[in-house]
């Protein structure tokens, strides 16, 4: 069982982004699971359907795919006090084309794709909360999308320090360097500027 301080992140993470009276929050309290990943371990493979959607209590993930060369690229970074899931297999209840790996050992706090939709059906609260959640997905995915198509490197870096230092602090450079879209040479050429100002 995940301890106090656990699901008193993931209630402070979902009340964020809609409103729970004590009611709605037993409800989904009721219905959380907890998963614990390794790092270097697998919440999802591609090819299975994402059957969680959670808040990330400790450690951080790392969402990537495999081109068709074979390469590696990280498509998403989650770490603690972010709502987790693969949108578009959890959704469409598809198999995933990608891969959620454990950069740390982390804990994650969720409901399943069932219980959502029940407890959806039965609480308009939680109904809310799951449009809430999934328009703060899509809005932080396009987010990212229209920074790659708009923004030189060096300003995708900037950014991410000014929303995610995080990301840089929790996860290998090499992963956090194939999210931003650019060779890890080239951020730690940016890092090595960033020192000299």
């Amino acid at each position: 069982m995940a301890n106090t301080t656990s699901r008193d992140l993931t209630r402070e993470v979902l009340a964020a982004l809609s409103p729970l009276d004590a009611e709605d929050w037993h409800a989904i309290d009721d219905c959380l699971r907890v998963r614990r990943v390794p790092a270097g371990g697998f919440l999802l493979r591609q090819g299975d359907v994402c059957d969680y959607l959670g808040v990330l209590t400790r450690g951080a993930l790392r969402t990537y795919n495999v081109s068709y060369t074979g390469e590696e690229r990280t498509g998403w970074l989650t770490v603690r006090g972010m709502v987790s899931t693969e949108v578009l297999s959890f959704y469409s209840r598809e198999p995933s084309l990608e891969f959620v790996e454990a950069a740390r050992d982390t804990e994650l706090l969720y409901l399943t794709h069932a219980d959502l939709e029940a407890l959806s059906l039965a609480r308009p609260a939680v109904e809310r909360l799951a449009r809430r959640v999934a328009e703060h997905i899509l809005t932080d995915l396009k987010g990212h999308l229209l920074s790659h198509i708009h923004d030189p490197a060096p300003e995708r870096y900037a950014r991410l320090l000014r929303v995610r230092p995080e990301f840089v602090e929790q996860v290998p450079l090499k992963d956090v360097a194939s999210f931003l879209g650019i060779d890890p040479s080239t951020l730690s050429r940016i890092r090595a500027l960033g020192r000299l100002d």
